[in-house]
């Protein structure tokens, strides 16, 4: 009798690892967002920048910003110049999505399809225009606390010939503030980190919280369509504070879309008048990867690793 209790105890015992096992595999979809309903969910709010500054920038859901299926997001920024100020020069305050997810993450994936509406001219004319695109915040952020956020920038002086690169950057409250460029960074592989106008492109980042000073990123991109590559990949940045890694402080909020920041000391009345589209988010717990992968999403391209 003990022998078949003892292996009833055991069968049991498989099953919930068995079960256990598929769950952590399977990983869980914290966000799906592809603006099919007309319109962005509740999950998100709103940071409308013309409320406040009269810069004419819009945020709205519609045909044309569509990646695939009938709708997408579609930012319209234009920055004028009245009344001059930081409110039109400086955009860091500026129109997004914002997204609270409902327990701190430490470890998570954001994925999204995005289009700069321009042409090759209007990328890489003067003056120069930063385009940040995703920024991540703790669930206690203020104002000089520590973020992070994927920005694009032109890529050296060839920006005709080859458009913008995708960078990192990550500052404040303690943390190590530094911009790692997409020219030769550590971390970076430029042979795939290039944006150019009016494409598609599928971007993914995974981060993970750990002990002080040994957090990861890694980024995926490429061209809509083609085999995702690794960009970057570090396993030793400093993206907490140390008080906040102590308290093991995990994200608070994921904002798509923040930033147009045009140079000031080149800036021309008028001059920023352009779209940014946004289609297909999704943020997980695992490697999520295109859309339309078949089965389980696709793990980290083990030949796009970089050595670090």
């Amino acid at each position: 009798m003990r022998n078949k209790q003892k292996k009833t105890f055991f069968l049991l015992l498989g099953m919930l690892m068995v079960i256990y096992a598929v769950s952590s595999a399977n990983g869980e979809t914290i966000l799906k967002e592809d603006f099919e309903t007309g319109n962005y969910s509740n999950n998100w709010s709103v940071w409308l920048q013309d409320s406040n500054c009269n810069t004419g920038t819009t945020l709205r859901v519609n045909s044309q910003a569509a990646h695939r299926g009938s709708y997408g997001l579609g930012i319209h920024y234009i920055l004028d110049d009245d009344p001059r100020g930081d409110c039109q020069l400086h955009q860091d305050n500026n129109t997004c999505l914002i997204y609270h997810p409902p327990v701190p993450l430490k470890h998570y994936f954001f994925r999204g399809y995005f289009k700069f509406k321009l042409n090759a001219n209007d990328l890489c004319s003067s003056p120069t225009v930063q385009r940040k695109l995703i920024y991540f915040k703790p669930e206690n952020y203020n104002a000089g606390g520590w973020a992070f956020f994927i920005v694009a920038w032109p890529w050296g002086n060839n920006c005709d010939d080859n458009g913008y690169c995708l960078s990192l950057a990550y500052i404040g409250n303690g943390a190590m503030g530094a911009t790692l460029w997409g020219d030769g960074s550590p971390g970076f592989n430029k042979s795939y980190n290039h944006i150019r106008a009016n494409e598609w492109y599928y971007l993914e980042v995974e981060v993970q919280y750990r002990t002080y000073g040994k957090d990861i990123v890694r980024i995926w991109l490429a061209p809509d369509g083609e085999t995702p590559k690794m960009i970057f990949e570090r396993t030793d940045l400093t993206l907490r504070s140390e008080s906040d890694a102590s308290s093991d402080i995990g994200l608070g909020t994921i904002e798509v879309g923040r930033q147009v920041d045009v140079n000031r000391s080149s800036y021309n009345q008028g001059w920023i008048d352009e779209y940014r589209y946004w289609d297909d988010i999704v943020i997980g717990t695992e490697f999520i990867g295109p859309v339309g992968s078949s089965g389980s999403p696709p793990g980290p391209p083990q030949n796009a690793r970089i050595a670090h």
